[in-house]
């Protein structure tokens, strides 16, 4: 089977790195520049940190998805903000079957622009990827708890089950289609988009201990009012724990309090461009509707202060 992963970053990576376990596939990243060029000179080298482990595989690598290539599946694993950008290239593809891997606030908006530009039929589902990493220096650190997993979406074709299935044969990578993903994508959205601000400002600020227990209870205090955000628009919290949990302030601050106290934290890493792009959808959720959110609000502008003190662009950011 031919497999094509769009973006070696660490979703990307690991995925290629599980799929090219079965013999039966031929595993193609898409990657570019540097990254290109050290896939090609040193094959796919990712190190599992809570394993204390390295491996290291040979992976086709391509700069370029021309209109002609064929794929039998295609993952693209790229951030929430940049999914858009890639749409005219997989437009213009031949290959059918494409999982967009990654967090996604509009999964119906995203499809249906997809197959407007395209020429050819598309079976398009989408997917969320249960590990994480850091990348520094070019080198991959992969987080991961057991084998990982993939949540799939209900596909808008059910010949894509079969295609997945084939393609994690023999590995012990978990997946499984989740008919609720699309409200999960949301929950988990609104969940890291808040923890990334805490998280960012931390980072980029000489905070002193006083002033952190305070960024920290506002943070807490932002969780319950995200949520509102969502369910006065119509969607579930999913899983229902994220409500028992980031309901409240109190316990939700426990919990952050608790994070903040592991290393699990320093194991992972982002681009806050992405979480700007969380907050532009939220942004639009809450248009739609009048809600009185105090720390919601002081939590986004604090974080998008910072992110355009640090040199970034926000969208719809100091309103």
């Amino acid at each position: 089977m031919r497999i094509l992963i769009y973006g070696a970053g660490i979703q990307g990576s690991y995925l290629a790195s599980v799929l090219a376990q079965n013999i039966e596939n031929e595993v193609t990243l898409l990657a570019r520049n540097q990254r290109k060029s050290d896939l090609e000179a040193q094959g796919l080298v990712l190190y599992h940190q809570l394993q204390r482990k390295t491996t290291r595989q040979r992976i086709n690598v391509i700069e370029e998805l021309k209109s002609q290539d064929f794929y039998d599946l295609v993952f693209v694993t790229m951030k929430y903000s940049d999914f858009n950008t890639v749409l005219p290239i997989l437009a213009g593809n031949a290959s059918q079957h494409i999982i967009f891997v990654g967090n996604q606030m509009d999964t119906t908006g995203l499809a249906t622009a997809l197959k407007a530009q395209s020429q050819s039929k598309k079976n398009i589902a989408f997917g969320f990827q249960t590990t994480g990493g850091i990348r520094r220096a070019g080198k991959i650190a992969i987080l991961r708890f057991g084998t990982g997993g993939l949540k799939v979406s209900q596909p808008s074709s059910a010949a894509i089950e079969p295609i997945l299935a084939a393609a994690f044969a023999t590995t012990a990578f978990k997946w499984k289609i989740d008919s609720e993903l699309d409200q999960w994508l949301k929950s988990h959205g609104g969940f890291v988009m808040i923890l990334n601000s805490l998280d960012y400002l931390f980072q980029q600020n000489d905070y002193s201990k006083e002033e952190k227990e305070k960024i920290m209870r506002l943070a807490a205090a932002a969780y319950p009012e995200m949520f509102r955000i969502l369910t006065q628009n119509g969607y579930s919290v999913t899983p229902s724990w994220f409500l028992k949990l980031f309901g409240k302030a109190n316990s939700a601050y426990r919990i952050l309090r608790g994070l903040y106290g592991t290393p699990i934290l320093k194991m992972q890493q982002g681009d806050f461009a992405e979480i700007v792009a969380l907050y532009t959808a939220f942004d639009e959720f809450k248009q739609k509707k009048y809600l009185n959110l105090p720390n919601y609000e002081k939590l986004r502008q604090l974080a998008l202060a910072a992110y355009e003190k640090d040199g970034g662009i926000t969208t719809k950011s100091l309103k």
